[in-house]
């Protein structure tokens, strides 16, 4: 992405004919149980995974299956046992490689006596005459850890520590707590004016898949006050899908709680990977502000009239930067879309640093330019009332932006 940029935030008091807020409140008083609030209690299994260490040699489960002849060689297929985490299928992923039964490393390649892979599954190449294949595996030293940090036993971290965790799923990065079944979790807080609880349950896939999978778990939402126990949510939890969950917990307003998370296995607990991500007891504000991101991907700067091309091809958005903020000496942290896209609701730049002590910026119309310190961007109060904020940390000198 190019160091210029424009970034707009729309601060909007008010829409017109949306719901009012249920249940709503003065104050949006929020706990964090996953951003460092202390656990009163926390019990987790030592792994999910029969006592296993995750291996360094991972064999494929199941049978390679004889998908026909193509031109000079026969397709076999297996499901892939390991994540893989690529969007690409020209290239083997970095630090992944293919064996065979004596150890040999085979070539990736779409062509005779190489291998391959889709989304789900690994792919030999082999000559017409060759048998079934048997005790080939896949190396990735990365699989074997991160299968190893969804297990506390292998993880080498503290309870607390391996609790608290961020996972990957298809094209997201989710931080919450991780709780394999079965796992217990207690907080204890004073719970906000008309709470609620907004999490987004679901089952993170092994990392590393040498095993039966997991048969679902099911997750247990507890308010405990006093000696009474009150269930306020259960549900089997099967898949990756993590869809939003609010619950009401207005009933206990202005009372010091404990807020219990407890996971149960099915009939087995392999692979039962539980996870909670973004859990958060807030109160509604009775009229919140709301904010609006607009994000275009791939566009030029120097086509746009505000950062000085000719032709009049942005005029809405030209309009709009004479009133606005325009920073014009900011990059993202990558070059690509991907990492620069997730970074956008993790900081309140969308993960954009900045490259000089100063950020040129235009904060109202007929001021002009003016420019502002980087310690006071994270205090600069723009008039349409969005806040500024700086990501820390360094930035190599040979990225581009």
């Amino acid at each position: 992405m190019s160091p210029r940029i424009l970034l707009g935030i729309l601060t909007i008091a008010g829409c017109a004919n949306r719901p009012a807020p249920v249940p709503s409140a003065t104050s949006g008083d929020s706990v964090a149980l996953s951003a460092g609030f202390p656990f009163l209690a926390l019990e987790l299994p030592p792994d999910s995974r029969d006592g296993r260490a995750p291996p360094e040699r991972i064999v494929p489960a199941g049978e390679w299956i004889d998908q026909g002849q193509h031109n000079t060689h026969r397709d076999w297929t297996i499901p892939v046992p390991i994540r893989m985490r690529s969007f690409f299928f020209n290239a083997a992923p970095q630090g992944v490689s293919v064996v065979d039964t004596e150890g040999t490393p085979v070539p990736f390649s779409h062509r005779l006596g190489g291998w391959s892979f889709t989304e789900t599954d690994l792919v030999l190449h082999l000559p017409l005459d060759a048998p079934q294949p048997h005790g080939w595996a896949v190396l990735s030293a990365r699989a074997t850890q991160r299968e190893e940090r969804l297990n506390l036993k292998f993880s080498g971290l503290s309870p607390e520590e391996f609790a608290r965790a961020q996972v990957q799923v298809g094209n997201n990065s989710r931080s919450g707590v991780l709780l394999p079944a079965p796992a217990t979790a207690i907080w204890e807080f004073t719970c906000p004016n008309a709470a609620e609880l907004h999490f987004a349950p679901g089952l993170v896939p092994p990392e590393v898949s040498d095993g039966p999978a997991s048969d679902g778990a099911t997750l247990n939402i507890e308010v405990l006050d006093g000696t009474e126990v009150h269930s306020v949510w259960s549900k089997t939890v099967s898949d990756a899908v993590f869809s939003q969950v609010h619950l009401d917990l207005s009933a206990w307003s202005g009372k010091k709680i404990q807020l219990r998370m407890r996971t149960e296995t099915g009939e087995s607990a392999s692979y039962d990977y539980v996870f909670v991500a973004d859990p958060v007891v807030a109160s509604r504000k009775t009229d919140p502000k709301r904010v609006i991101l607009v994000f275009v991907d791939t566009m030029r700067p120097d086509h746009l009239g505000v950062y000085g091309y000719e032709r009049d091809t942005s005029t809405p958005l030209d309009q709009w930067a004479t009133d606005a903020a325009v920073f014009e000496n900011a990059r993202s942290i990558a070059p690509w879309t991907l990492p620069s896209a997730r970074r956008i609701d993790r900081q309140p730049t969308g993960g954009f640093r900045f490259l000089s002590r100063s950020a040129r910026v235009r904060p109202t119309k007929g001021l002009g330019h003016r420019h502002v310190q980087r310690e006071r961007l994270p205090h600069l109060q723009l008039r349409n009332g969005a806040r500024l904020g700086t990501t820390h940390g360094h930035h190599p000198r040979n990225s581009h932006g």
